[in-house]
C-alpha cells in the first residue's frame, strides 16, 4: 500500500510508520506498556465514527485528544482510550491511586500523552523536510462522537492493542 500524496512523498506507509513508532514510544516510555500495532483503515471520504473501545461493545465513555499542527503540511492528530484504560494510565503515569482519578486528571493525561506522540509525529516529517509547529492539545470525553474531515484531507486510522485493550490514533493531514 503505497498511496502517494499529489505534491510531496507522504505515503500510506510513511504515516503508519511514523504513527507507529510515536504510540509505541510514548506508550513505552510514559506508562511503561506496549501498544501492538493491529491494523490500519483509511477514511478518505467518508465519516470515521468513533472507535469501539470496549469488550463486547458496551459503549464506554470515550476519551479523545487531540493536537494539531501547521506549517508545509497540516494535520491533527487523535488519540482515542476508553475510560476504564485511560483511568488505568492516569493512575500508572501519576502514581495517584485509582479513586483519584478524575476527569481533570484524565483529561491533563491524555492531553499530555497525544501531545508527546504529534510532536514525535511531526519531528519525523520534519526531518523529512515537511516543517510544522504544534497547537494546544484539546481533550474530549464522552459518548457517541464522529469525525468527519474536509474532501481534500487525507484520514487514517491506526488501531493497537495495549494491555488487552484498544487503543486509537486517527491522522487526518492536508497539504498545502
Amino acid at each position: 500500500m503505497s498511496t502517494t500524496f499529489e505534491t510531496s512523498s507522504v505515503t500510506v506507509d510513511l504515516v503508519q510508520e511514523l504513527l507507529c513508532f510515536a504510540v509505541q514510544e510514548v506508550f513505552k516510555t510514559m506508562a511503561g506498556t506496549n501498544a501492538a500495532f493491529e491494523k490500519l483503515e483509511d477514511y478518505v471520504g467518508k465519516e470515521a465514527f468513533m472507535p469501539e473501545l470496549s469488550p463486547g461493545g458496551a459503549g464506554e465513555t470515550t476519551i479523545a485528544a487531540s493536537v494539531g499542527f501547521t506549517g508545509k503540511i497540516n494535520g491533527v492528530i487523535f488519540l482515542f482510550l476508553g475510560q476504564r484504560f485511560g483511568s488505568k494510565m492516569a493512575a500508572r503515569i501519576t502514581g495517584l491511586d485509582a479513586g483519584d482519578i478524575d476527569r481533570e486528571v484524565l483529561s491533563d493525561v491524555a492531553g499530555e500523552l497525544t501531545n508527546m506522540l504529534s510532536g514525535m509525529f511531526k519531528n519525523r516529517l520534519s526531518d523529512r523536510g515537511l516543517a510544522s509547529t504544534l497547537g494546544v492539545p484539546t481533550v474530549v470525553i464522552g459518548k457517541e462522537l464522529s469525525l468527519s474531515s474536509m474532501a481534500e484531507c487525507r484520514q487514517y486510522r491506526l488501531r493497537f492493542n495495549a494491555e488487552g485493550d484498544p487503543v486509537y490514533a486517527d491522522l487526518v493531514l492536508r497539504e498545502n
